[in-house]
């Protein structure tokens, strides 16, 4: 069209697939040719977390529940449910975090529906305790200079409520999904009131143990450049990625990874000081994935939300860790010979 639009049959993208540098704007209309909405990705390819079923499709809105303040006595979560007209097929039921609160929807993938369920269950918990969250909201006045190098930016309204959430997630000291009723949501309540604030004061001293770490990289930036053919910019890259908006939400931060991924970027720093020409073989292994991760979580600041995404993150921060510092513990073996085909399945 003169307009620059081209309309395109639901089917098109079956054979063939957007390369990931290719920005384009799809417009979803409806029979009538109205415009439902505008994405920038193809849903239904791309694993971004976001498959959960619209409460106006048919057989739907009987499953769904919105405006939730507290876990309803009626209320039930099974692990599955038939799909409401597709035989054969089944969703997956699950809290999820709504604008008007809680809500319960249904989700194609069960990955999902897992990463729906948990920011619900916080959601959930913060709606039902506002006294205990608004005090822990107010408990964590982090050092000046880690105030300034990590929650800059964009991270500076929200970093503080990612932080808490994450204490909540932790404090239930159980996976939320697996409280489908109320009896067992109230014991995962009662548990989280509980151990809110040991696992908030835990995670704080995490943060600052990262903290750091983060410094010693930034302490070898500096000799990075008064080091002639060092790639300083690939270092600050990497370290910048690690420590985009958002990712106190991701789990790598919490559970021991991100302690691996420093130390590895540590010593790839290190060792690019002292020979950057051997540094620049080693990360031709990489390819252009540092460029992709970086797009990737510039534009997915809610990137632990999104387990596919995620998931090829987390393979992304292993082979790293194979390239440049194999004595570092890596938790994927092979990470690097698996890169092509993860990233293939994202279809980005």
């Amino acid at each position: 069209a003169d307009d620059g639009t081209l309309c395109v049959s639901p089917g098109v993208f079956e054979e063939f697939t957007p390369p990931e540098y290719l920005r384009l704007k799809f417009a979803v209309t409806g029979a009538d040719g109205r415009v439902l909405r505008i994405v920038r990705e193809l849903p239904p390819r791309t694993g971004d977390g976001r498959s959960s079923l619209s409460p106006r499709l048919p057989g739907v809105k009987k499953f769904s529940r919105h405006a939730l303040t507290e876990f309803p006595a009626d209320l039930v979560l099974p692990r599955e449910l038939p799909r409401p007209g597709a035989p054969g097929k089944v969703v997956y039921p699950a809290l999820a975090e709504d604008p008007d609160g809680v809500a319960v929807k249904l989700f194609l993938r069960e990955d999902d529906a897992l990463a729906a369920f948990r920011r619900g269950a916080v959601a959930l918990f913060k709606a039902g305790n506002p006294q205990q969250i608004k005090y822990f909201r107010r408990a964590f006045k982090p050092d000046k200079n880690l105030l300034l190098s990590l929650f800059g930016g964009d991270y500076a309204h929200s970093w503080a409520e990612d932080l808490l959430d994450a204490a909540v997630l932790a404090a239930f000291g159980n996976a939320p999904e697996n409280a489908r009723a109320r009896s067992e949501w109230s014991r995962m309540e009662q548990t989280a009131r509980e151990n809110l604030g040991e696992t908030f004061d835990q995670l704080t001293r995490t943060l600052e143990e990262i903290y750091a770490m983060y410094e010693r990289v930034e302490a070898m930036l500096a000799k990075l450049s008064r080091r002639p053919g060092a790639d300083e910019d690939a270092v600050r890259d990497h370290l910048d990625e690690l420590f985009s908006p958002g990712f106190l939400r991701r789990e790598a931060l919490w559970n021991g990874d991100y302690r691996r991924y420093l130390r590895a970027l540590e010593l790839r720093a290190q060792r690019m000081a002292d020979n950057p020409a051997r540094d620049a073989e080693k990360a031709a292994a990489l390819g252009d994935y540092p460029e992709k991760i970086a797009l990737l979580c510039a534009d997915y600041p809610d990137l632990a939300d999104r387990p596919a995404l995620c998931a090829f993150w987390k393979l992304y921060e292993e082979a790293a860790v194979n390239c440049f510092a194999p004595e570092v513990q890596c938790a994927i073996r092979g990470a690097v010979n698996k890169l092509d085909a993860a990233w293939e399945n994202l279809r980005l």
